[in-house]
């Protein structure tokens, strides 16, 4: 199967691709998402996360067992702290 820029994806007209084209056209070093901090330690910033990122986060967190079915979760952390981003995700 070829590869499609993903920007040739993004710039479809109208109607969105299936998911299926999307995916086919990332890379794990494409970028996820964006997340910002609140500047508590110093200035607001956005770091780049890429899907190779987010994979390692719940790789990582499936391999040690941190969360189970039973679990009960309180997030009083802003939801784009990246721990925060996973428990919503597991809840999936």
């Amino acid at each position: 199967m070829s590869r499609i820029p993903l920007a040739t994806v993004l710039a479809a007209p109208a109607r969105p691709p299936p998911l299926s084209t999307v995916s086919a056209a990332l890379l794990p070093a494409d970028t996820a998402l964006l997340q910002y901090t609140s500047g508590t330690t110093g200035d607001p910033k956005g770091v780049e996360l890429t899907h190779a990122n987010v994979l390692y986060i719940g790789e990582a967190t499936e391999a040690i067992r941190v969360l189970h079915e039973d679990h009960l979760q309180f997030l009083w952390l802003p939801l784009s702290h990246v721990f925060a981003k996973l428990l919503v995700a597991a809840q999936v």
